[in-house]
């Protein structure tokens, strides 16, 4: 009993000595992302539209600003996607204009209040 104490123990020290192999806001080369600059007040579920299929990329909540990273195989198989805000709570759905992409852009969104 006593050595599956110290094994547990020593398991425990080691997850504590591992760091993360990325830092918080960092981000990696060649992602495709979107930055989401939400001006109204209410919470806004994020998404990319390509064609028929609707790919949720997260919330943001309201006032606030938030960066998402579109998987990258909607941007290899496509030049052009729509992103859709959906209010949390209310019938009316923004969806943005149609916009060229390419692997390693950043599109930014601006969501008015209404």
């Amino acid at each position: 009993m006593r050595i599956l104490t110290i094994i547990f123990v020593g398991l425990l020290l080691l997850g504590s000595c591992t760091s993360a192999s990325r830092k918080t806001g960092e981000y990696d080369a060649g992602k495709t992302r979107v930055k989401v600059d939400n001006q109204n007040v209410m919470s806004m579920t994020i998404y990319v539209l390509q064609g028929t299929e609707r790919i949720q990329l997260g919330l943001v909540p309201g006032l606030t600003i938030k960066t998402f990273t579109i998987p990258d195989h909607l941007v290899a198989r496509a030049t052009a996607l729509r992103l859709l805000a959906d209010p949390v709570g209310s019938g009316q759905t923004p969806i943005s204009e149609e916009f060229d992409i390419s692997p390693g852009d950043v599109i930014e969104m601006m969501i008015r209040p209404f």
